[in-house]
């Protein structure tokens, strides 16, 4: 089998300053910097529709090259004026941790608007990544993003100080720079990928975050000093937020994003490029996120891809016997020493929403979707066998692709691409389906290796995938089996886990390889100061 490095995300929202690394020339023309004319900045803001956008061209008073004086309150409190927003509609998020600085923990911002009403809340997000000399927010370094309707996509800008002058900062509406977090994986073609807000933790404890009063916050260090400054005081203590908030916020962007990139499922003629795209989130980690223990239980999600228990839900009426699948917690009891489980990589939220979205629009079917779940099941992410299925099968098509319609729409035509990708190859190359025979729901594969994946190539071609073979410890580690007999073999595969007093142990390993994988290819990553190295992380598996 054909290794593939997997391609592909929340504890730090989008907005933080993601590196320097080279990407791809912005799509449109917008924005100062590298452009035409330099001093073209206001009629690049001509015709957008976002709140950062139209308060730049219509309220702020910014000139021709992009530059004004203002600051990250004035901003704040402009664009909740345009969006007729009340001062205590505003509410400022923190995240406190090691990553800005390499040291001591230091606060970062995320500002939202309106933030009592999450839809409206998503429309814009802003944040002051960065911190003065003498260790205070830094108020003239400003990263934002707007839902704009017109276009159907966020717009980003970003706010660094005129040099020289103590008031004036000049805007940049469209920085590259942002386009190494929004976009996910560094290791995929943008080409399809809509830039989405990034948020690492979205369930409880929200590591590093604040997520006070509603609960206890965790690992959230704000010293003093900090806490004394004048910016903290005039741009975060006002307005300060807990993180449940803007997780719901966050999950109204996501819905956002993914229900505009689903209409390309209409569009006709249809392209295979475009249609493979669509499908990629089912089998390749675009976005990921991060989780932490919480007296003594993690979510399932740690060890199971969020996205089957939704397919549970939606296929049969969802009333199914598992404790794994009604309260989603795996228990692996109290620490002996303490030290709980954190900072787990798992699939992405935005990818989990999406795949619903997906199903819930007809692009593929619950079925279809659950025969990807099912595959290398014990990997919930990182998985280079579900995403090389994805990689294998454009190569393929992109040689050879098949004949579309000038009527087809990309919905057509999905169903068509989903049974080339759930291909693999036989020993004498040719390619087998891996549709369950009649009877069965899925193809299981607990863990997907060379040697077990050839094995269930020519047990396919033989047309012998046995009911009986899923344990890996006394068959093939693979079967046919209906929804019921998939769901048994996940409960007893959890109930391992819980009674293993060295469980924990052998995730905080897995956690080290899944984080090494993410400090490569997820630039908005959290700093995970236990991992240690990372060499060879890219072939790292469970």
């Amino acid at each position: 089998m054909r290794k593939v490095v997997v391609l592909l995300v929340m504890a730090l929202l989008a907005l933080q300053a993601c590196g320097d690394e080279p990407v791809a020339e912005p799509v449109d023309g917008d924005g100062p910097g590298g452009k035409a004319d330099e001093n073209a900045f206001t009629a690049a803001l001509a015709g957008r529709e976002d709140p950062i956008g139209k308060w730049l061209r219509d309220k702020s008073n910014v000139d021709e090259k992009g530059q004004l004086e203002t600051d990250y309150v004035q901003v704040v409190l402009g664009i909740a004026e345009q969006e007729g927003c009340a001062v205590d509609g505003v509410k400022t998020f923190l995240i406190s941790d090691s990553l800005l600085t390499g040291a001591d923990p230091f606060p970062r911002t995320v500002t939202s608007v309106c933030a009592s009403d999450p839809a409206r809340a998503a429309d814009v997000f802003l944040s002051a990544p960065e911190a003065t000399e003498d260790g205070d927010i830094e108020e003239r370094v400003i990263e934002m993003f707007a839902w704009d309707p017109k276009l159907g996509s966020y717009r980003f800008y970003r706010v660094d100080p005129v040099e020289g002058q103590q008031f004036r900062v000049q805007v940049d509406a469209d920085p590259s720079e942002c386009r190494n977090c929004h976009l996910g994986s560094t290791q995929m073609d943008p080409t399809f990928i809509p830039m989405a807000p990034v948020m690492n933790e979205l369930t409880l404890p929200w590591q590093h975050w604040n997520a006070a009063p509603d609960f206890e916050s965790v690992d959230f260090e704000l010293s003093e000093e900090v806490q004394g400054k004048e910016g903290y005081n005039r741009s975060v203590a006002p307005w300060l937020g807990s993180a449940p908030n803007l997780e719901a916020i966050i999950r109204k962007g996501f819905e956002r994003v993914n229900g505009e990139r689903l209409k390309a499922r209409r569009n006709k003629p249809a392209s295979v490029a475009e249609s493979m795209a669509l499908l990629r989130p089912l089998f390749c980690n675009e976005r990921i996120n991060f989780v932490t223990e919480d007296s003594g239980t993690v979510t399932t999600a740690v060890y199971l891809d969020e996205g089957i228990t939704n397919m549970l839900k939606t296929l049969d009426g969802g009333v199914w016997p598992w404790a794994w699948y009604n309260d989603k917690k795996v228990r692996l009891g109290e620490p002996i020493d303490g030290k709980l489980l954190n900072m787990v990589a798992i699939r992405g939220a935005a990818d989990v929403d999406y795949e619903q979205r997906l199903v819930s629009v007809r692009g593929l079917e619950a079925g279809q979707v659950m025969r990807v779940k099912a595959l290398d099941w014990k990997r919930p992410v990182f998985s280079t066998f579900r995403c090389g299925l994805w990689v294998d099968a454009n190569e393929r098509l992109r040689i050879q692709p098949p004949e579309v319609s000038s009527e087809a729409r990309n919905l057509n035509l999905m169903a068509t691409l989903f049974e080339e990708i759930m291909t693999v190859a036989s020993a004498d190359g040719t390619r087998v389906s891996l549709a369950p025979p009649v009877g069965s729901a899925v193809i299981a594969v607990d863990l997907a290796d060379e040697v077990t994946i050839n094995l269930l190539a020519e047990s396919i071609k033989g047309g012998a995938v046995a009911q009986s073979a899923c344990d890996a410890q006394t068959g093939a580690g693979f079967c046919a089996v209906g929804l019921q007999g998939f769901g048994d073999l996940i409960e007893a595969h959890i109930k391992v886990i819980e009674a293993d007093p060295g469980a924990r142990d052998k995730m905080a390993q897995i956690r080290n390889a899944r984080a090494c994988i993410a400090k490569e290819f997820y630039k908005n990553s959290p700093d995970i100061p236990e991992v240690g190295a990372c060499e060879g992380a890219e072939g790292s598996r469970e």
